[in-house]
C-alpha cells in the first residue's frame, strides 16, 4: 500500500499598517534671510517615523547636503562644533546632543557623527542648528538634503527640506511728522528678517549715519512687503533727512527669544544683501512753529506758535494776553 501525504502550503499574510516613510521633511529657515549673507543661525529639522532604522536602532550621524540643490551657489566653510547645536525634540521634552565631530566635504556637505549612540523614537524632531553658512546669491526657493544613519551603517533618507531666501528691503517715503506729537510716527515699508527691526537715524552732515531717534518691535517675518509704524517720540524738532535700517537682532538662538529683544546699534546687525546693507533715506517735515499754544504758557515775542485743536482753513487770534501770558 502507497501512502500518500498531502501538504497544505499557507501562505504568511502581515496585517497592518504601511511602513512609514524613512524620515520626514519639517522646516529649514536661514537667518537672516537675505541673499549673500554668512548666517547667525540656520535651523534645519526632520521628523523620525515609525519603523525607520534610526528609530530602532539609534542614530550614529546626521549629514547635511546643501550642495545636493544645483541652484546653491553660497558656501559652507570653517564650520565647527562650536558653530552647530543639536536638538531632539519629543513629544513632552526635549533634549540636546552635546558630543559629536564635524566633518565638511566639497560642494557644501557636513557630516556630524556622534561619539555615542543617540535615541530617536518616532515623532521626535530633529533639528540641527548650523551658523557659519551662506546663503545663495539669489532670492528663490532653494533645499537641502538631509540623511541620517545608525551606528551599524544604515542610512535613512536622504530627504529634501526646503527654504526660502529673501531680500531685506526698506523704503522710505518723505512725509510730515508733527514734533508736537508725543509719538511723532512716521511710516515705512519693506521686507524685514524675522525678529528684526526698522531702524531710524538722523543724517550727519558728512552723510553718515547719526543718532537712532526711533525703532520698530521685533517683526515677525511673511517675506512680503508691508508697512511698519516708527514713532520718533518727539525728537525730531526740525524738518531733515532720516535714514531707514533693516537690522537683525543678535541676541538669543531662537526667534522666540529675539522676538522679546529692542534694537540695539551698538550689538545689533545692519541686514545685507550680498554685502549691500539694506537701508534708504526719506524726509521728514515737522511743523514750523516754535512752540505749541498752551494756556498759562509765555513766548518770546514773534514766536510761530501751533495751535493743534483748531479747524482747517479757519481764522484764530489771541483773546488776551496777562503780563505777556495768554490767557
Amino acid at each position: 500500500m502507497t501512502a500518500v501525504v498531502i501538504v497544505a502550503a499557507v501562505a504568511a499574510v502581515a496585517v497592518g499598517s504601511p511602513a512609514a516613510v524613512a524620515l520626514e521633511p519639517d522646516t529649514a529657515a536661514p537667518y537672516p534671510h537675505s541673499p549673500g549673507t554668512t548666517v547667525q543661525d540656520f535651523p534645519i529639522s526632520v521628523v523620525a517615523e515609525r519603523n525607520d532604522a534610526i528609530v530602532l536602532n539609534g542614530m550614529g550621524s546626521i549629514t547635511l547636503d546643501f550642495g545636493a540643490d544645483s541652484s546653491f551657489d553660497g558656501g559652507v566653510r570653517n564650520v565647527t562644533a562650536e558653530d552647530i547645536e543639536v536638538t531632539i525634540i519629543g513629544e513632552s521634552d526635549q533634549r540636546t546632543v552635546g558630543a559629536f565631530e564635524v566633518t565638511e566635504s566639497g560642494g557644501g556637505t557636513i557630516a556630524l557623527d556622534f561619539t555615542q549612540r543617540v535615541p530617536v523614537a518616532a515623532g521626535d524632531r530633529i533639528l540641527v542648528e548650523v551658523a557659519n553658512v551662506t546663503t545663495p546669491s539669489a532670492d528663490g526657493q532653494y533645499s537641502v538634503s538631509v540623511s541620517a544613519t545608525t551606528p551599524s551603517g544604515t542610512t535613512e533618507g536622504p530627504v529634501s527640506v526646503g527654504y526660502r531666501v529673501a531680500s531685506a528691503s526698506v523704503s522710505f517715503p518723505n512725509q510730515t511728522a508733527s514734533q508736537f506729537n508725543d509719538t511723532q510716527e512716521i511710516t515705512v515699508s519693506g521686507v524685514v528678517p524675522n525678529a528684526g527691526y526698522v531702524g531710524v537715524f538722523t543724517v550727519n552732515e558728512n552723510g553718515s549715519r547719526g543718532e537712532l531717534v526711533g525703532s520698530t518691535e521685533p517683526i515677525v517675518a511673511r517675506y512680503n512687503q508691508r508697512n511698519y509704524t516708527v514713532s520718533l517720540g518727539g525728537d525730531v524738532e526740525e524738518s531733515q533727512r532720516l535714514e531707514a535700517v533693516v537690522f537683525y537682532e543678535t541676541t538669543g538662538d531662537n526667534a522666540a527669544v529675539r522676538l522679546n529683544e529692542s534694537l540695539d546699534p551698538a550689538e545689533d546687525a545692519v541686514v545685507t544683501n550680498d554685502g549691500v546693507p539694506a537701508n534708504t533715506t526719506g524726509y521728514v517735515t515737522t511743523i514750523d512753529a516754535d512752540a505749541r499754544i498752551a494756556a498759562g504758557s509765555e513766548y518770546v515775542p514773534g514766536a510761530r506758535l501751533f495751535f493743534d485743536q483748531g479747524e482747517p482753513n479757519t481764522g484764530y487770534q489771541v483773546q488776551a494776553v496777562e503780563n505777556g501770558t495768554l490767557g
